[in-house]
C-alpha cells in the first residue's frame, strides 16, 4: 500500500518506508491473528483522525507483522485481539532507532454491578457502557473488538463488561424514562474482575423554551439543541411545535447551552434559495440561551425575541351595514 502527497515543484517524491514488529503477549510469546494497524498523526484533538491508514501483514512467524509503504511522518502503531486490552506505540518515521518494534498485549479486565433506580430496585434492559470521549468514538468506529464496553443489564439489574483496557474508567448506565446515572469511575486491573459496582439512575429535569424568527413571530418546527456545558458530547435534539414551544424531560443536573441555528430557508452565498445556505449566515442568525436544570424541577428559556407590545385584535368588517371577508 503506497500513499501520494502532492508536491511543489521542485519537489522529489518521498521513498515508501517498510516497518517490521513482534506482538506479544505478557510472557513474551509472539501472538497471531493480531489486528495491527498504523494511523497517520495529524495533530488535533483526537490522535489519527483524518490521517492516512494502513494495516500490517502477518509474516509466516507467529508474531511477526509488516507494513509497506507508509510516508515519512508522525504514526500511531495500533493492536488489537479478542480478549485483550489495545497497545499503542508513536513512533516518526524514517527511524533513527534501527532496534526492533515489540507492541505487547495484556489480558483485558472486567466489570460487574447492578444498575438500581432512585429506590433502589434493580434495573432490567438498562445501558451500561464506558463513558464516550472523542478518542474512544474514533476507536470504537475503527475496531470492533470494542464493543465489549457497552452491555445491557439482566432482569435482575446486574451487568458485566468484559474485555476492557487496563487502567480508569467511568461507567454510566442509561434506560428509557430516566436521566441516566452519574458517572462512576473504575479501576480495571488487567486479567481480573472488578466487582460491586452500583448505577443508580437519576429522574433529571425538565426544560422547556420558545423559539422566535424574525420579527418576533413563532418559529414552528425550529431544531433546538441542548448541550450540557460540560460535556460537549451530552446532546439532545428537540423541534418546536407549531406555536414555536418545545420540551425536554429527563435532562441531567447541569448547566446547558440551548442552540438553534436557522438553517432551514437560509440564503446561500450568492444569496438565492434552494442551494447549499451559507455557514456565516447560519451563524448570524444564530440563537443561543443558557438554562440551568435541577433534579426534578423544570427550567424554561426563550431563543430571540417576541414581538413587542403585540396587540391581538377580532371584528367584523362590514359594508352598508353587510359583514364582508
Amino acid at each position: 500500500m503506497i500513499f501520494s502527497r502532492v508536491l511543489r515543484r521542485g519537489d522529489k517524491p518521498a521513498p515508501p518506508l517498510a516497518l517490521a514488529l513482534r506482538v506479544v503477549d505478557a510472557s513474551g510469546a509472539g501472538l497471531a491473528k493480531v489486528s495491527v494497524r498504523a494511523r497517520e498523526n495529524v495533530g488535533g484533538v483526537v490522535r489519527g483522525l483524518g490521517g492516512r491508514t494502513a494495516i500490517a501483514r502477518e509474516d509466516g512467524e507467529a508474531g511477526r507483522y509488516s507494513f509497506e509503504g507508509l510516508g515519512p511522518g508522525k504514526w500511531d502503531l495500533v493492536a488489537t485481539a479478542d480478549g485483550c486490552t489495545r497497545s499503542e506505540l508513536a513512533l516518526e518515521l524514517p527511524r533513527e532507532d534501527v532496534g526492533e518494534i515489540v507492541l505487547v498485549l495484556q489480558r483485558g479486565g472486567s466489570v460487574s454491578g447492578t444498575v438500581v433506580d432512585l429506590g433502589g430496585a434493580p434495573v432490567a434492559g438498562a445501558t451500561v457502557q464506558v463513558a464516550a470521549n472523542l478518542q474512544n468514538i474514533v476507536s470504537q468506529a475503527e475496531e470492533s473488538g470494542l464493543q465489549t464496553m457497552v452491555g445491557t443489564t439482566l432482569a435482575d439489574g446486574s451487568f458485566r463488561l468484559a474485555n476492557l483496557p487496563a487502567g480508569q474508567h467511568k461507567l454510566v448506565a442509561r434506560a428509557d424514562g430516566t436521566a441516566g446515572s452519574d458517572a462512576v469511575e473504575v479501576e480495571v486491573q488487567s486479567a481480573a474482575e472488578t466487582t460491586g459496582i452500583v448505577l443508580a439512575l437519576r429522574v433529571g429535569g425538565t426544560l422547556t423554551g420558545e423559539v422566535y424568527a424574525q420579527g418576533g413571530v413563532p418559529a414552528a418546527g425550529a431544531q433546538v439543541l441542548v448541550q450540557l456545558a460540560s460535556d460537549p458530547l451530552a446532546q439532545r435534539f428537540v423541534f418546536s411545535d407549531r406555536e414555536g414551544r418545545f420540551r425536554i424531560a429527563h435532562l441531567a443536573a447541569g448547566s446547558y447551552n440551548v442552540m438553534h441555528f436557522p438553517s432551514a430557508g437560509a440564503k446561500s452565498r450568492n444569496g438565492s434559495a434552494g442551494e447549499e445556505p451559507d455557514p456565516m449566515a447560519m451563524v448570524a442568525g444564530m440563537l443561543l440561551a443558557s438554562a440551568t436544570v435541577a433534579e426534578g424541577e423544570t427550567a424554561h428559556v426563550v431563543l430571540g425575541s417576541p414581538a413587542k407590545n403585540a396587540v391581538e385584535l377580532a371584528g367584523r368588517g362590514t359594508c352598508d351595514g353587510r359583514g364582508v371577508g
